[in-house]
């Protein structure tokens, strides 16, 4: 078992002992070839510890498509496959819409893929497709050089 398998499952494991209602909204896994489909249909290729993770819990279980309350700090939920490409889909519009006017830093780019979304899908987290070790934060900036990285 990988690095992000062991750690999910130690967080899986924390959280059917601590916090059950939690656990109970842990995405069951996503099959590999609908990662793919997913990745081709949103034009882009996901970073291996992404697949990973989400063959581990990235199937979406309903109509939120999304694991509650496992991000700490906040009212945000980790994405699931198709809440991940809904989110990429509903941002490239709004960009495709109403171009930023600096694109050098757009509002969203083509090789961003989000993550951790709020309920209105505005705030966030996403990987940089681009840079694959980068995450960043849409914290409502519209500005890339205002987001936080991690």
């Amino acid at each position: 078992m990988g690095d992000v398998q062991l750690a999910w499952q130690r967080l899986v494991d924390w959280l059917e002992t601590h916090a059950p209602t939690t656990a109970s909204s842990i995405l069951a896994p996503a099959p590999p070839a609908a990662i793919t489909a997913a990745g081709k249909r949103m034009g882009v290729v996901f970073p291996v510890d992404l697949r990973t993770w989400l063959q581990a819990s990235g199937a979406d279980n309903g109509p939120e498509g999304v694991t509650e309350g496992v991000v700490p700090g906040s009212n945000r939920d980790l994405l699931g496959l198709a809440a991940m490409e809904r989110t990429y889909h509903f941002k490239m519009e709004i960009e495709r819409d109403d171009p930023s006017p600096d694109t050098e830093f757009p509002f969203w780019h083509e090789q961003w893929i989000p993550i951790i979304s709020d309920d209105d899908t505005c705030y966030g987290k996403f990987l940089d497709g681009v840079a694959v070790r980068s995450v960043h934060s849409a914290t409502g900036m519209s500005h890339p050089s205002e987001f936080t990285s991690h």
